[in-house]
């Protein structure tokens, strides 16, 4: 583990957003860079289906074909270590 007074800070990641739209078009984390594209409405959320990212590696685009969301879990279901009824808590045993 890290010493805390040796943890370098790191500059904060830099969002670029369409006025028009509320889109995220890009987002910025020191030299890497990911464009978003293609938007499509998938159920009710605008998803990109389009990225390309840029870091010291290089450049990949990942296109999505298609998205698929999970039904809502029912009111009051939890996935925490004790099982289902069981409240999620931080930190809690597992």
């Amino acid at each position: 583990m890290q010493d805390a007074g040796r943890l370098r800070r790191r500059r904060p990641d830099l969002y670029y957003v369409s006025s028009r739209t509320g889109l995220v078009l890009e987002r910025h984390r020191g030299d890497d860079v990911w464009r978003f594209s293609d938007f499509r409405s998938v159920d009710g959320e605008v998803v990109p289906f389009r990225t390309v990212a840029q870091d010291a590696l290089g450049q990949a685009t990942t296109t999505i074909d298609a998205i698929r969301f999970a039904p809502a879990a029912p009111s009051g279901a939890s996935f925490g270590p004790g099982g289902a009824g069981t409240p999620c808590r931080p930190g809690a045993a597992q």
